[in-house]
């Protein structure tokens, strides 16, 4: 049911997403984390 939202939360806007598998949670906390460093050096200057 959650993929299935996920393949079709955009058909509105004409845009398809390709799910691309499923990994554990810890996986995405590091992508997290790795954003907000990239957020705060491209906009803590400003």
């Amino acid at each position: 049911e959650v993929e299935h939202f996920f393949q079709i939360y955009k058909d509105l806007e004409g845009k398809r997403m390709e799910i691309m598998g499923w990994k554990k949670s810890e996986a995405a906390m590091e992508i997290v984390k790795a954003s907000i460093v990239r957020y705060a050096e491209k906009y803590a200057a400003r």
